[in-house]
């Protein structure tokens, strides 16, 4: 639970305007297994489901957009 509080305080931070570190930019985030799961899920990917059920293998590559305030899944799970 507090990693999921803390992805979503993060995915909130880029999203608002006064932002003006991220904005417009391109932002890299690595994460661990879980926490890649959790960011894709709070992204809008599987928004009912467990977080688990998420693929996301070792070394993949996650792709979220975020623009308005709007964060979208573009890419999961790609593998290197």
């Amino acid at each position: 639970n507090d990693l999921s509080v803390r992805v979503t305080e993060f995915l909130d931070d880029l999203k608002t305007s006064d932002n003006i570190t991220a904005m417009g930019k391109t932002v890299l985030v690595v994460t661990h297994k879980t926490a890649g799961r959790i960011l894709l899920q709070k992204a809008g990917h599987n928004p009912e489901g467990h977080f688990r059920e998420i693929p996301f293998d070792n070394a993949a590559i996650g792709y979220v957009s975020i623009k308005s305030n709007k964060t979208i899944v573009i890419l999961d799970n790609k593998r290197c």
